[in-house]
């Protein structure tokens, strides 16, 4: 069976995982950030840094998965042409900008995204329910 979790890099720190991006965002479609968990004291990037950075350079993340007792890993990729971004990460892009830190490739995906559509889902979803509702039917 194939290992579904090429690519996987620990970064110490803000700064080392923007230098990475910086320098692979255009090479790679995809990585495998570790994290270590709290309790090991150990040194890494935090979570939402390790995001406001992605949203820098056009990456997201995606699925989380344990490695093992001390350490789990966030799936990172290159954003589609255009895709859907939540509010949180709508602001945390605007934040980016506001500081100075979004790159060109960053600002081009902000500009083509999707927003999700509150009102939108808030009035379909029941809809959608009731058709799958009188579909088991």
């Amino acid at each position: 069976m194939r290992d579904e979790m090429t690519n996987k890099i620990h970064f110490e720190d803000r700064l080392n995982w923007r230098n990475w991006l910086r320098n692979n965002h255009n090479k790679l479609d995809e990585i495998w950030l570790i994290f270590f968990k709290k309790h090991t004291n150990k040194p890494n990037v935090s979570y939402n840094d390790s995001v406001e950075e992605a949203v820098c350079f056009g990456w997201i993340d995606s699925v989380k998965k344990r490695l093992d007792d001390e350490r789990y890993l966030y799936k990172f990729t290159k954003r589609k042409k255009v895709s859907k971004w939540s509010e949180l990460n709508e602001k945390r892009a605007l934040k980016m900008i506001e500081e100075g830190k979004m790159t060109e490739v960053g600002m081009r995906k902000f500009k083509i995204r999707k927003s999700y559509d509150k009102d939108f889902l808030r009035i379909i979803l029941p809809i959608i329910q009731e058709i799958i509702s009188e579909n088991r039917r």
